[in-house]
């Protein structure tokens, strides 16, 4: 699989990173992600996951990229929850129940919600659209290892 058809599948908001993984999501682990708020009790993903087959234990990549989200990006509003995906696990997020980003709640224009699951080229793609960034070299890691986003 080429890494830019990766998975979206975490995003640390505070550090303005996210990860993208080689694996189906239902898959892919992190401590804590099925913990909530993700703010509070998770790290980042896991480059190992045991296959639906219960054989033995198996590496993978997830690419951490850094990002700008540019003003029309925000974590969504949902109903009862005032700081957006702040009170779901990972696990949840990762659904696709609700996104990971989307539209800011101050009003600064529609933006696509960027949800689980987003291919790291179309992750790319919304961001630029909507005034935001991808700043490249992008890290594997599991090797750490550079990837040059803008090839």
């Amino acid at each position: 699989m080429n890494w830019k058809d990766y998975k979206l599948c975490y995003i640390n908001e505070d550090q303005n990173r996210a990860y993208f993984t080689s694996i189906g999501l239902n898959l892919q682990n992190g401590e804590g992600w099925s913990k909530a708020p993700y703010q509070c009790n998770t790290y980042y993903p896991d480059t190992t996951h045991r296959p639906t087959d219960g054989s033995k234990e198996k590496s993978h990549d997830v690419i951490e990229v850094a990002f700008y989200k540019g003003a029309k990006y925000g974590v969504p509003a949902i109903e009862g929850y005032s700081s957006g995906p702040g009170g779901w696990s990972v696990h949840y997020i990762n659904t696709g129940a609700i996104a990971w980003l989307a539209t800011s709640v101050h009003g600064a224009g529609y933006a696509q919600p960027i949800m689980a699951g987003t291919t790291y080229k179309d992750f790319v793609t919304m961001l630029i659209n909507d005034g935001g960034m991808v700043f490249s070299p992008s890290r594997n890691i599991r090797t750490g290892e550079w990837v040059d986003a803008s090839k």
